[in-house]
């Protein structure tokens, strides 16, 4: 009996991710590829198909030529029966397997005369000569001559030796089938794809394969692939599907391994080992916890960004090399803005970086905006500038090369310019000591190295040791003296300066007697005193006061005031036309009060040696005035 083209076609169709229901027109359309290609076939339209709960089933029959041994694919387009609208085509296309049919051959009762029957049909009482195919339930005989046959064993017949099968082999009904030609074996399918092509009705548990290890019987020890009723695949240990699961893949492609409900593209039960895991092309790669993202990938052919904490924290597209190590929540998340490559956020929520290089430890809400720069944590902190720094609470800073330590104080602290070190605290700085008792308070001594001390003594004596240079140092005394020593301890060493407990000051002494002591010379507010002690004096000479006198005659005086102080004027000579006449002092640019004392001294001295000549020039001319009045006192009295 001829074997018609139709055939039956079942499928599960969803409408929105849920089985569909209801009526629908569908369309399938025959094509010799998965996707692109041309149709195999005309487009056959099945309109008003009631689908329940997802499921279908049509008749097809595309005709004579279009399954000619070529691999062919079905596209179904599907719309709401009635509709206007065009098909949806459904992705992808489904690869048309060999589908199994059965040839029913009608059963005859009763006698037939040869008369009735064709020339190709065999009797029993003559030899005949047959054209076509020659097919019967048993041969007989030896078999020599007989070509082409289809070799089908008999219930309980043994064979020996080997099996030439030229042609190939298959059973009555189509379950197994061999093709030598295209090397190909099927069962459940009299059209293998593949080496090795198994088909299992739809709709049921079917058991695909089993392999069993040591005789095992039932699948007991070896394993079992299953193909469940929705085109589910198991591979499970031992028997039946609800054997030990190994691997589950559902008809829409999720694979679980050790659970049968994949929610993911691969879900597994258990811990994942590998030597490593690759992504795909430029995909990024996320590893979820409790359906939430919790760690992120994403490529980049400079260097990959790596995302920890909430699913939200972001890094701007095109960055490289940036690290969100965790932290962020919802509507505080923590990002990587443009530029800001190579970039590092510890942690916290609410933190920002927008700069190369730059790096937030963690906290809540600090911006890290300047290239290089570092919010090690704490809260509301900027780190704007070049090399910035900026830590505590509400330190900003905006400038270049600038530290700013902020306390907890709820409000701003800038910086002000560039490469500033700036320190707000309340409580006080203590460098080498816990507990400040000031502003700043530096403790600990090195007089091999020490730079600053600040520090309240075991008695209650304060010191102060300042380093200028080396050997040079600036010291609170313990009996209260602020004293410039050249030693590291007082007493020891020079003394340059010294202010007493009682307010006097001390250049080059260490017991002021005045307000101001210069080595000898004192100032009690009022008065200066030089030091003219002959003790501290020597190479004595003798001046010409007469000289110094007509030197000073000469010395011009004049008028002035000092440029920086116009309102005030002076009289008395120049430094240089003093020196000039004089030869006295350290330089032509100072007067020496002792200087000029001494000139002014010398100079009457001078001026009193020639008032005393001229007194006794006027003496001696008194007394001849009065020898000549006596003479003509006595003439007039003589006439």
């Amino acid at each position: 009996m001829a074997q018609g083209t139709a055939f039956v076609y079942q499928g599960r169709l969803s409408d929105n991710g849920v089985p569909a229901n209801g009526n629908y027109d569908l369309r399938f359309t025959a094509y010799d590829a998965v996707t692109n290609g041309n149709p195999a076939s005309d487009s056959l339209t099945n309109a008003n198909v009631t689908i329940s709960n997802g499921l279908f089933s049509v008749n097809l029959d595309f005709g004579p030529g279009v399954f000619n041994g070529a691999e062919r694919w079905l596209e179904l387009g599907v719309r709401t029966n009635g509709s206007a609208s065009d098909y949806v085509l459904l992705s992808p296309r489904q690869h048309i397997l060999a589908v199994p049919y059965a040839i029913t051959a009608g059963h005859l009762t009763g006698s037939v005369a040869d008369s009735q029957l064709s020339g190709n049909i065999p009797r029993l009482n003559s030899s005949q000569s047959f054209t076509g195919t020659v097919t019967a339930s048993s041969f007989t005989g030896s078999g020599d001559g007989l070509t082409n046959l289809n070799a089908v064993a008999r219930t309980g017949d043994t064979m020996s030796g080997t099996l030439n099968v030229n042609g190939g082999l298959a059973t009555s009904s189509g379950d197994l089938i061999v093709n030598s030609a295209t090397r190909k074996i099927g069962m459940g399918t009299s059209g293998p794809l593949f080496a090795f092509d198994l088909m299992a009705p739809s709709g049921v548990d079917v058991g695909l394969l089993h392999a069993g290890i040591d005789g095992g019987a039932d699948g007991a020890n070896g394993f079992n692939i299953f193909k469940g009723q929705f085109d589910e695949l198991y591979y499970s240990f031992n028997s039946g599907p609800n054997g030990p699961l190994g691997f589950y893949q559902d008809s829409q492609g999720k694979v679980g391994i050790g659970k049968n409900s994949p929610v993911t593209a691969l879900d597994v039960n258990g811990t994942v080992t590998a030597a490593a895991f690759a992504g795909s092309g430029s995909q990024a790669l996320d590893f979820t916890v409790d359906n939430a993202r919790a760690l992120r990938l994403e490529p980049n052919a400079v260097s990959p960004n790596v995302i920890g904490g909430w699913f939200g924290n972001s890094v701007y597209p095109g960055l490289n090399g940036v690290t969100i190590s965790g932290g962020g929540q919802s509507g505080n998340t923590n990002q990587a803005a443009a530029g800001a490559d190579n970039s590092v956020i510890g942690g916290g929520w609410a933190n920002t970086v927008s700069a190369g290089t730059a790096t937030i430890g963690g906290g809540a809400l600090n911006t890290a905006s300047g290239q290089y720069s570092t919010v090690p944590g704490g809260v509301a902190n900027t780190a704007g500038g070049f090399t910035s720094f900026a830590v505590g609470r509400q330190a900003k800073a905006i400038h270049d090369g600038t530290f700013v330590w902020g306390d907890s104080a709820a409000v701003d602290f800038a910086s002000t310019g560039n490469d500033q070190f700036l320190i707000r605290a309340a409580g006080g700085v203590g460098i080498g000591i816990n507990a400040p008792t000031a502003p700043l308070h530096v403790s600990g001594y090195d007089p091999n190295g020490t730079t600053a001390k600040f520090e309240r003594g075991v008695k209650g004596e304060k010191k102060l040791w300042l380093r200028a240079i080396a050997g040079e140092r600036v010291i609170f005394a313990s009996d209260g003296a602020f004293a410039f020593n050249t030693a590291s301890d007082a007493g020891q060493g020079s003394e340059w300066l010294r202010i007493a407990t009682n307010g006097f000051v001390g250049i080059g002494t260490n017991n002021p007697a005045a307000r101001l002591q210069v080595v000898n010379a004192t100032c009690d507010g009022t008065t200066w005193n030089n030091a003219s002690d002959r003790s501290l004096k020597e190479n004595f000479k003798k001046l010409n006061n007469r000289e110094v006198l007509a030197r000073v005659a000469d010395l011009p005086i004049s008028r002035w005031n000092y440029k920086a102080r116009p309102q005030e004027s002076h009289i008395g000579p120049m430094a240089q036309d003093f020196v000039g006449s004089f030869g006295v002092g350290a330089d032509d640019k100072h007067i020496a009060t002792v200087d000029a004392e001494g000139v002014a001294f010398a100079a009457i001295q001078g001026l009193n040696e020639k008032l005393e000549e001229k007194e006794a020039a006027i003496q001696q001319l008194e007394q001849r005035l009065q020898k000549l009045e006596q003479l003509l006192q006595e003439k007039t009295k003589g006439q």
